[in-house]
């Protein structure tokens, strides 16, 4: 329901928000071998791994902590209570 809401907002304060200005001509005439999104992106490389990381370790946890109660279950035969449970 909330991204349903978010939506319309966004676009309704894109549309309505004013344009960057450009980035002011370089002064030199020899043309930039690398493009300048790329030059930014190489910039910002620790950003991006460390996004990277984060969705990792939140996407092994979540599946680490489903599997840990069926291992429970399966293999050690445990009941389905105390496999949810880490202390007695």
């Amino acid at each position: 329901m909330l991204g349903a809401v978010a939506i319309p907002f966004g676009l309704w304060m894109r549309s309505h928000l004013p344009e960057t200005p450009d980035e002011p001509e370089a002064v030199a005439t020899v043309p930039d071998p690398v493009p300048n999104g790329l030059r930014r992106t190489r910039a910002r490389w620790h950003i991006m791994a460390l996004g990277l990381v984060i969705l990792a370790s939140g996407t092994i946890a979540s599946y680490i902590f489903t599997y840990i109660a069926t291992y429970a279950q399966a293999t050690l035969h445990l009941e389905v209570a105390r496999s949810f449970r880490t202390r007695r």
